[in-house]
């Protein structure tokens, strides 16, 4: 549902170049001072099945800011470097190991019925990491909690990070109390499959004001998130401790997101540090120690290379070939028989195509398309026209 909201929400700009990344700074906001690193904690439950010289096996159960879209480094590429540079032995676990993609098309039903959720997506070129993850565009607790028993008995992570709760409140789906019963409920199924597992829960982000979204969204997640700091102490055992990550106060959605939500460069380590920060208070890992960056280098998609408009009677389905990381594409038409100007579409198109009936089929209609990611926008694709079929490579 984040995915769709935003597709359609995206504030678009004109960019330089294709392919183009904003430089790579490192002078860097320190983080706090803290021991130093130590190998792995001994997280031993009763149950006996974590083993002090194995991997700490740790699972993300999230939705779209814990999956990624293609192109991202994800926070979970940062926790992992973290891990690394701390000596910690660990090891991701989970059903999934991609980001997500945009799809080729959206059903016909669409926007009642969206495409599947793809979990294939690249991440950023060059890195490496153990990529597994329980985390899925759109994903919300009243839907984990159904799940979360067989994924933590399938998996048996010793350590489960849970970033969920934005669309529940979002698209209205629960109220704050209901949410936080909900996370309860999550906790109690992951406990009942491995009664020794640790658990940190994230707190809700604060998006920036998005259209379409209802204006008390900021009070309801503030509510929310009051709720929980209220409730979660009173959730742990002795062998199931639980802990709170802060990111609604850690990640800034102005600054740190390229949409109003999803993590940026720069909001990928401060998610990051947010779960590193409880491990270290919580279970004793080791503190949080990378400094976070003034800028990282965001995704910018490059112009379509292709395109092809095909009518049939009154409809007319226009296609174009992916751009690695887009969000969406603006695509912009124009009635060539009447010679009109260029126009663009109202809002990004969730795709890579799109179908419309043409308002005139006895006219000739061009299109082109530009990609989107956050504010940037491509450069553009070439143009098609009802008037030619040309040939679209595989994607």
């Amino acid at each position: 549902m984040v995915a769709l909201a935003l597709a359609l929400t995206a504030l678009v700009a004109t960019a330089a170049c294709a392919g183009a990344v904003a430089a790579l700074v490192w002078p860097a906001e320190a983080a706090p001072a803290g021991p130093e690193p130590t190998r792995r904690t001994n997280l031993a439950g009763r149950d006996g099945k974590n083993r002090q010289d194995g991997p700490l096996r740790v699972m993300v159960t999230g939705d779209s800011i814990s999956q990624g879209r293609e192109g991202d480094f994800t926070w979970r590429y940062r926790l992992w470097e973290h891990f690394r540079s701390g000596g910690v032995n660990a090891r991701f676990v989970g059903p999934w190991t991609g980001t997500y993609v945009i799809p080729p098309a959206q059903p016909d039903e669409y926007p009642k019925v969206d495409a599947p959720i793809s979990h294939d997506g690249a991440y950023r070129a060059g890195i490496d990491f153990p990529t597994e993850n329980n985390a899925e565009w759109g994903w919300t607790a009243l839907e984990a909690k159904q799940t979360i028993a067989g994924d933590v008995a399938r998996y048996q992570p010793d350590i489960l990070l849970v970033e969920l709760g934005y669309n529940d409140l979002a698209y209205a789906l629960n109220t704050p109390a209901g949410l936080v019963a909900d996370l309860h409920t999550l906790l109690t199924r992951a406990r009942a499959a491995r009664p020794s597992i640790k658990v940190v829960l994230a707190d809700v982000i604060h998006p920036t004001p998005l259209p379409g979204m209802s204006p008390d969204l900021d009070a309801r997640i503030s509510e929310y998130n009051a709720l929980l700091a209220r409730e979660l102490p009173s959730w742990g055992t002795a062998s199931s401790p639980v802990a709170l990550a802060g990111l609604g106060a850690a990640y800034q959605a102005a600054t740190d997101t390229y949409d109003g939500v999803h993590p940026g460069g720069v909001g990928e380590f401060r998610v990051a540090r947010a779960f590193a920060d409880a491990l270290a208070t919580a279970f004793g890992l080791p503190p949080y120690r990378t400094p976070i960056p003034q800028t990282v280098p965001e995704t910018m998609p490059s112009a379509p290379q292709s395109i092809t408009a095909v009518k049939a009677g009154g409809i007319v389905t226009v296609r174009w070939s992916h751009s690695f990381g887009a969000g969406g594409y603006v695509l912009y038409s124009r009635d060539a028989t009447l010679g009109r100007e260029f126009a663009p579409s109202d809002l990004p198109l969730p795709a890579d195509s799109w179908k419309f009936v043409l308002p005139d089929p006895a006219h000739t209609f061009e299109y082109y398309v530009r990609a989107v990611h956050g504010p940037y926008l491509s450069p553009a694709s070439p143009t098609a026209s009802t008037a030619r079929i040309e040939a679209l490579p595989m994607r």
